[in-house]
């Protein structure tokens, strides 16, 4: 029996070559830590001829050649779902487990921690065996353990039963076959850090059956223990030093900058590998070129327009919801708005739109969208009754809605794998071809990747692993699988990797690597990133079930030894590199401060050893400029926000139909605060929508929706007037009906009204506070309009009132308003009454929240009344009444802080309008005015104009 040869290679020189040096000729096996180091050892292998016996592969595949089974062995997804079909009922209880889906993390958890006892040749033990070992050992520990052993009992047994195995339960020795090394001349285990108790035990194997291994280490031999295999914990004293080594070390105040100075560093000096401490690749990476960087061959399935456009489905099926009052399956418009600003569903979608001539364009579609959201809509059903409504936009929006309510009516059909599959490319289904990008079909394998997980994927049913998919989703029958299928399939491809072909690029590129990659591999130069206290030491997620202590004992792999490895994968590259630059990043506000690795490597160099600076946050405009500019000579032209007439629009009387220019109280404000605005919405015509689309009561829907009840109200009252004595007899009367029409399944209001806990809260909270308002309201009404029913005019909003109360009125000739145009007055009151007999009449606006505006009470007064008959001033009362508080609020007019009569507020309203209008006519159309123009830190201003899509005819 030979025993173990150990092989100690110093820093400075490279490992790999010296192993191709030794073993190159013969027909050893090299098993290399990782790919990076295996595709490397198979670079140099292939310099010796095409006939090398040496064999290049990982030690963990090596590993799994030994372990022989006669059994399928599950793994990755069908892992999972063998194991959420063997959980029983208590086992579900306890770790609170409705579905498959909240299985997953569990199932990680349980597989990872038995594949380490496994490795560790132990026992869960029992729990007396830590007490009597003085080590805590807690009640919820005890019970969790006692459920985990009892669940892998049973997976036990239902993979048996049903021909399966797992890694779990066959990594040990009776499943240990060496014939595949016999034709080996040795097999060469390289700078492998940690070796478990299996491992270790499987090393003795192989020479107890006469093969000989041999265990090469890039590092100082006393760092090695030689019996536990692994290597001691070190310091950055523990290397021997190289007098000649060239260190920069570089401060940066952000990520920005540190990339920034990475490129000024490839620039200048001859660094061909970087590595980056982070362990997941910097979004800032994306922007390199494949000129320059020899970027991963590989991406996610996650990453993808395949995966993107189901993931969008997906969203829609989830939010889809089932109202069992009326029969209708509800889709928020939120959620359609998103889904039609993935351009990858859109892709698919065009492919299924019918008649081109009656189909809307994209932008038309995303226009009429949000005109729904600024009328409060919130849903669409799939039975499709809201287009019902004699509405032209609604009817456009059917149209370009019907492909994708087409597809998940269709989708809502899936209730097995095998109808998904059947639904992928099959008419009324996801076309595929449709969806991939030209780029991904042109330097991709994805459409082969895809159809080959969408069969493997199809084959989980035919292996037995799901008897009933119902079992294995919960929530509404009527989405359950179709949303479970959908959401399994992308758990099932999400980590796919395609093949990236990119273009073939001459000379030598830059190397990205991770520091595990580094193991065996050295470096005339090398730039070393990110090396910052959150990402070295990076600290794993916290441990499964035990802690640090507990898992010592177990012998499993504790966060101090995670650590130590970590360290030492910084400290080898770090002290054998000839030519070295460390970046880091220091930021007091973001609390990023330098790896306490670094500041022990410093502190073992001598002072002078180290050479660089600090650096400055980037100036990112000037950068910005650095990619585009061309140099001319020509200076380079005023930043616009600069330049103030950019923003300033000339005055035109052509742009008014018939020489007349209509103004509503609202756009009247408007015009006095911000022109530049005011021509954007009103001439332009492109609104500016909200930015995002909640389900919810905003003060404004809720005071649309208390006006209703009270047009209700209203409404009932015209229908019979004369049996009214008095305005308090209404509520009484009609309040019930009110409400039951609100409500109503055919409501205009059933599809505004958010389906969620804010419409309880609505029914049991706020609208008993509007039924009572509803009372005080009629109630008070009759002394504050100093009139009764049979004596009164009623005009409750605008479609009750007539033609001649909705014409514009004259409210300023060419002549008074200083333009070639005349100006007009429009408007429409909530609620206005007239006395029959006398001149008198009241007005009034209903609040819910919002400020009350003693100008918006005498626009109306202008409008109705006023302006054609001025001596009525006296006569004509108005007030707020502010809905939730209960209470009127009769109008108070004051300028300043002096109170007025309403002819002086009136005449003071008159002339600053004038102000406003001459204003106009002399600088055109302008924004509200900065104090001062070089003050960046307010937002600047946006000509919308110039970045949004007109609106459709």
């Amino acid at each position: 029996m030979p025993p173990l040869e150990f092989h100690f290679i110093p820093l400075h020189e490279a490992l790999l070559p010296r192993l191709i040096d030794d073993w190159g000729g013969t027909d050893a096996a090299l098993l290399l830590p990782t790919e990076t180091s295996r595709f490397a050892a198979q670079r140099l292998l292939q310099k010796q001829g095409p006939f090398s016996g040496c064999n290049a592969l990982t030690w963990a595949s090596f590993k799994d050649q030994l372990l022989l089974c006669d059994q399928p062995l599950l793994k990755e997804e069908k892992r999972t779902l063998a194991f959420y079909a063997s959980l029983d009922e208590e086992s579900r209880t306890f770790f609170k487990i409705r579905h498959y889906f909240q299985s997953i993390e569990l199932a990680h958890r349980f597989f990872a921690l038995f594949e380490e006892c496994a490795e560790a040749e132990r026992e869960i033990p029992d729990p007396q065996t830590f007490i009597a070992a003085g080590i805590d050992w807690l009640p919820w520990q005890e019970k969790t353990l006692e459920v985990l052993v009892h669940i892998r009992a049973r997976y036990q047994q239902w993979i048996t039963q049903h021909g399966f195995a797992d890694r779990i339960f066959i990594r040990n020795a009776n499943h240990l076959d060496f014939s595949s090394c016999a034709h080996h001349a040795a097999l060469i285990l390289v700078d492998h850090l940690r070796c478990s108790a299996f491992e270790r035990r499987l090393l003795q194997a192989l020479c107890d059956h006469d093969h000989r291994v041999l265990l090469y280490y890039h590092l100082p031999e006393h760092l090695l223990d030689k019996a536990l295999l692994q290597v001691r914990p070190c310091t950055a004293g523990d290397f021997p030093r190289n007098p000649d080594q060239q260190i920069s070390l570089w401060t940066c105040p952000n990520s920005f900058s540190l990339y920034h100075q990475l490129l000024k560093i490839l620039d200048h000096e001859p660094v061909h590998h970087v590595v980056d401490a982070d362990a997941q690749p910097h979004a800032l990476q994306h922007f390199l070129s494949p000129a320059h960087f020899h970027l991963p061959g590989t991406i996610p399935m996650s990453e993808t327009s395949i995966h993107a456009c189901f993931d969008t489905l997906l969203k829609v099926l989830d939010a889809l919801l089932y109202d069992p009052d009326c029969g209708r399956t509800l889709l928020p418009l939120p959620v359609l708005l998103d889904a039609f600003l993935q351009p990858d569903l859109a892709r698919a979608l065009s492919a299924t739109a019918t008649d081109a001539k009656d189909s809307i364009t994209h932008e038309q579609l995303i226009i009429l969208l949000h005109k729904l959201q600024k009328q409060d809509y919130c849903y669409v059903d799939l039975q499709r009754t809201f287009f019902s409504a004699p509405f032209p936009e609604r009817r456009s929006l059917q149209r370009a809605l019907t492909p994708l309510l087409d597809l998940v009516a269709n989708m809502l059909r899936i209730q097995n794998i095998a109808q998904l599959a059947e639904w992928v490319d099959a008419p009324g289904g996801i076309p595929i071809r449709r969806i991939i990008r030209s780029d991904e079909l042109a330097c991709s394998d994805l459409l082969e990747v895809f159809y080959q997980s969408l069969a493997d994927f199809t084959a989980i049913a035919e292996l037995g692993l799901i008897d009933d998919c119902a079992s294995l989703f919960s929530g509404d029958a009527r989405f359950a699988n179709p949303r479970g299928i959908l959401r399994l399939f992308l758990e099932y491809i999400k980590s796919r990797r395609i093949h990236i072909n990119l273009e073939r690029v001459e000379g030598e590129r830059v190397d990205l690597l991770s520091l595990p990659d580094t193991q065996g591999l050295a470096y005339p130069a090398l730039a070393l990133l990110n090396l910052t206290e959150s990402n070295l030491p990076h600290r794993p997620p916290e441990p499964f079930l035990f802690n640090d202590q507990q898992r010592q004992m177990l012998g499993l792999t504790t966060l101090e030894e995670t650590k130590s490895l970590q360290k030492y994968r910084f400290l080898r590259p770090a002290l054998a590199t000839p030519q070295l630059h460390l970046l880091t990043i220091r930021n007091i506000e973001k609390d990023i401060e330098p790896s306490s690795f670094l500041e022990e490597l410093l502190l073992a160099l001598p002072a002078d050893a180290v050479q660089g600076d600090k650096i400055s946050d980037v100036d990112y405009q000037s950068y910005a400029h650095g990619f585009f500019r061309v140099d001319t000579g020509a200076a380079l032209p005023r930043a616009i926000r600069e330049q103030e007439r950019f923003f300033e629009l000339p005055f035109e009387a052509g742009d008014f139909a018939d020489g007349a220019w209509p103004l509503s109280y609202y756009a009247c404000k408007q015009l006095m605060q911000d022109t530049f605005g005011y021509f954007v919405d009103q001439f332009v015509r492109l609104p500016e929508w909200p930015e995002t689309w909640e389900l919810t009561w905003s003060k404004l829907f809720l005071g649309k929706v208390a006006q209703h009840l009270f047009d209700g109200y209203w409404g009932y009252f015209l229908i019979d007037q004369a049996s009214y004595g008095d305005f308090a007899q209404i509520g009484a009367r009609h309040g019930r009906r009110a409400l039951e029409r609100l409500f109503a399944p055919e409501s205009d209001y059933y599809f505004c009204m958010p389906k969620n806990h804010e419409l309880v809260y609505f029914r049991e909270i706020t609208l008993p506070v509007i039924e009572q308002s509803l009372q005080t309201f009629f109630r008070e009404l009759s002394g504050r309009a100093r009139m009764q029913p049979r004596e009164a005019r009623v005009y409750p909003e605008q479609k009750y009132a007539g033609a001649a109360e909705q014409q514009a009125k004259r409210y300023l000739s060419r002549q008074e308003s200083g333009l070639e145009v005349d100006v007009l007055l429009q408007g429409r009151a909530d609620l206005r009454l007239e006395a029959i007999s006398s001149p008198h009449a009241f007005i009034v606006d209903y609040k819910t929240g919002s400020r009350a505006d003693p100008l918006q009470l005498l626009f109306y007064e202008l409008y109705y009344y006023l302006i054609q008959e001025p001596q009525r001033s006296e006569w004509v009362n108005s007030s707020f009444y502010h809905i939730l508080e209960q209470r009127f609020e009769p109008l108070k007019l004051t300028l300043g802080r002096r109170t007025v009569s309403k002819a002086d507020y009136l005449q003071a309203f008159r002339a600053e309008l004038q102000s406003a209008l001459l204003a106009i006519s002399r600088d055109g159309y302008t924004p509200g005015r900065r104090r001062n123009w070089q003050e960046t830190h307010l937002d600047d201003i946006i000509r919308r104009d110039q970045y949004q899509p007109s609106q459709p005819g």
